[in-house]
């Protein structure tokens, strides 16, 4: 075997080896930014679950029932904001996501609808 053929084996290897640790890079980081998403996308569900718990208890009691729940400042550290549409939407915005959640009671009396004190009220 001659330096040269030496030379190019390694230069071959090296770039294969090279090729491959960045393809496992990529998949790590494809995979940890899925687990990131996935628990941004919990965390928003988490807010939701209050609103719709709220509305699921306005909708089954007597009319002229009001209530106001507290909504966190932040999650996780981070601000959000929520939005209301058709009275069964709420879109969910949590750290350059968007995330769209559907009610099981119609809400169209919250004010306002977003963190810290909210109220609800059945007409």
């Amino acid at each position: 075997m001659s330096r040269g053929q030496a030379s190019t084996e390694f230069v071959i290897l090296t770039a294969f080896m090279l090729v491959f640790f960045i393809g496992v890079t990529i998949g790590i980081q494809n995979q940890l930014l899925s687990v990131h998403q996935e628990r941004n996308e919990e965390l928003a569900a988490q807010l939701v679950s209050v609103i719709n718990n709220e509305a699921v208890l306005a909708k089954e009691v007597n009319p002229g029932y009001r209530r106001t729940f507290y909504l966190p400042a932040v999650v996780d550290g981070t601000n959000y904001s929520l939005s209301l549409s058709d009275g069964l939407d709420v879109f969910v915005r949590y750290r350059g996501g968007d995330y769209l959640f559907f009610l099981d009671a119609n809400v169209t009396n919250v004010t306002p609808l977003g963190p810290g004190e909210n109220i609800i009220v059945h007409p």
